[in-house]
């Protein structure tokens, strides 16, 4: 592929991933993205097989960026708690950018790409999780009894029920605000005495969420 070709591609990608979470997926048209790329349609099926094509490349982009903030983080070499702070911003800033439209769309529209997001769950980020719970033990900030592979099923079933779109689920609750209510449930129930007080003390590590309350 050429690299204009290259670039092209990953306009219509980015541009698609924007729409698709301000929008919801269903009511964003391969129309919409060639007018806002300012191309024509012919065009953007040069690149894009179709809307599913479409849907399943910004759902790899997502993950891809995930696996990238992970390096990133392990790279600085973090306690623990530090690692979940940065964790929990970057988390909370994509949940509080997302319609949740376009969850229900993924959900019900597209389940192959949802399943693609499940499997990313239950072996990447059950990787990550299961590994911060490791570190924080040794390290004294996370109660010394926690078996962290159970941990890790816990934490999996609750931030799952935040993306749940099955009736009944909390309609009308926002994601972001949720994931930051199970990120407190979550993190003190698993902290040590000295893993508590070291978070009373580093919460302005995270400059975008609302904090306050969390211990």
């Amino acid at each position: 592929m050429l690299r204009t070709d290259i670039f092209m591609l990953e306009n219509i990608i980015s541009l698609s991933s924007d729409y698709f979470l301000r929008y919801g997926i269903r009511n964003v048209s391969m129309d919409d993205i060639a007018q806002a790329l300012g191309i024509s349609k012919k065009t953007l099926y040069l690149h894009v097989d179709n809307k599913e094509t479409l849907v399943h490349m910004v759902a790899e982009k997502f993950m891809c960026e995930d696996e990238q903030f992970a390096l990133k983080i392990k790279a600085q070499n973090l306690n623990a708690i530090d690692e979940m702070l940065q964790i929990a911003e970057n988390v909370y800033l994509k949940l509080k950018n997302i319609n949740v439209a376009s969850l229900y769309d993924l959900h019900k529209y597209y389940p192959q790409v949802w399943n693609m997001f499940e499997q990313h769950r239950h072996s990447f980020i059950a990787a990550i999780i299961q590994e911060n719970l490791s570190k924080g033990i040794a390290e004294g900030l996370y109660r010394q009894n926690l078996p962290p592979k159970i941990y890790t099923h816990f934490y999996l079933t609750l931030a799952g029920s935040i993306t749940d779109m099955k009736k009944g689920t909390c309609e009308k609750c926002k994601p972001a605000e949720l994931f930051m209510e199970f990120f407190k449930y979550h993190i003190l129930g698993i902290s040590s005495d000295k893993g508590i007080q070291y978070l009373k003390k580093n919460l302005d590590k995270i400059k975008a969420i609302t904090h306050e309350t969390i211990v």
